[in-house]
């Protein structure tokens, strides 16, 4: 116990509080107008490795805040820091250090630290900072975090409204991790790979979360830079491939593997192929859901909303029965398209074809019924 006391103790340095306070601007007028002395930056130097050191060893009991934690939290510790960077000249290197804190900070401590305002806020002033006009240097470690922070989220949903809300303190773009992410999609290297990954983490969360699917298909420019990209990368492949001898018939992967137009355009198109993945998995689950309940449902009034539900129902515009019509021709859609790539894997081919057999099975659920109304429209189709 009197480890912790010293330890609050230490934080609580009254000459480094003083010193955040001093070169805060919105605390005193005149902040901007001072410059920051070497003593005064070693101090708050020192304090910043100690306060991350205590944050992360730190281990609460149940569900509570740890002491130091507390402490940071309200004392708005992690904001007073972001101000005092601006207030010295806010540099590649310093933005650096400061993503670097904050990868540690939410990979390594044992408390859920972006469940807490205070030090999300600062975090999100941060990563805004980072944007548009960084070095190579600020994005890899920026690309780093971002995958991070994607990786935790869709461990713990129930962070992601908290992301929006303080996008929209901010007065950016809401869910700004994900826009963020976005001009990376066809970057090549490490942190174009990187980025991808994030990427999909939430885009498995938009499966489940319409929020999410909604934010992504209206207010962000993720699918149009995602085909867009794809077709200049297609446009940059080489017009002639070396002679392979006479037996050579396809691009197999030891093949495209020694060209880096190649190998940058199927990074694209795997992470499409993952994209779509996930979207058609959603559909086949949806479908085999409505299956189930109309195997269930003996009440004969139930009964007759499911299938006034299926019957007369429409979707942007379109009956739901001529959707789910659609779908048992789906296989033979993308027959061609799977035909002519190679996709790295067969997953996708897999689930398609298992989506025509689930919508199948619904079908042989309806015509199990014997509803008259039922058959007209299926003979009808």
């Amino acid at each position: 116990m009197q480890n912790v006391v010293d330890d609050i103790e230490t934080l609580s340095n009254t000459k480094v509080l003083k010193i955040l306070e001093k070169h805060d601007p919105l605390k005193n007028t005149q902040a901007k107008y001072g410059a920051i002395s070497p003593d005064e930056a070693s101090t708050v130097q020192n304090y910043v490795e100690h306060m991350l050191f205590l944050l992360i060893e730190e281990q609460a009991k149940d569900a509570s805040m740890g002491s130091i934690l507390e402490f940071v939290v309200s004392e708005n510790i992690m904001e007073k820091l972001f101000l005092w960077s601006l207030r010295r000249e806010f540099t590649d290197e310093t933005k650096i250090e400061q993503l670097k804190m904050y990868e540690m900070l939410v990979t390594q401590s044992h408390q859920p630290l972006l469940h807490h305002k205070p030090i999300l806020k600062p975090l999100m002033m941060l990563l805004s900072s980072c944007s548009g006009t960084a070095t190579p240097t600020v994005e890899t470690e920026l690309v780093v975090l971002l995958n991070q922070l994607c990786s935790i989220i869709a461990k713990d949903p129930s962070i992601l409204e908290l992301f929006f809300h303080t996008s929209e303190d901010q007065g950016a773009a809401n869910f700004l991790i994900f826009s963020l992410l976005i001009p990376f999609i066809h970057r090549e290297g490490t942190v174009g790979q990187q980025a991808r990954d994030a990427l999909l983490f939430i885009m498995s969360l938009s499966a489940e979360n319409n929020v999410v699917a909604n934010h992504i298909a209206e207010n962000t420019y993720f699918c149009p830079v995602l085909a867009t990209g794809l077709s200049g990368l297609y446009s940059s492949l080489p017009t002639k491939l070396e002679e392979k001898g006479e037996e050579w018939h396809c691009l197999l992967k030891d093949d495209w593997l020694l060209s880096p137009a190649l190998v940058q355009f199927m990074n694209s198109l795997e992470f499409c192929n993952a994209v779509i993945q996930v979207t058609v998995e959603e559909v086949m689950t949806t479908t085999a859901y409505l299956d189930l309940f109309l195997r269930s449902v003996s009440e004969p009034a139930l009964l007759k909303i499911f299938l006034r539900f299926i019957l007369l129902h429409r979707h942007e515009n379109v009956h739901i029965l001529d959707t789910l019509t659609s779908r048992i021709n789906t296989p033979f859609r993308y027959a061609g398209k799977i035909g002519k790539v190679q996709f790295p894997d067969e997953k996708l081919t897999f689930i398609i074809f298992q989506l025509c057999v689930v919508s199948l099975a619904l079908f042989r659920t309806l015509i199990g019924l014997h509803c008259e109304d039922v058959m007209l429209q299926l003979v009808l189709r």
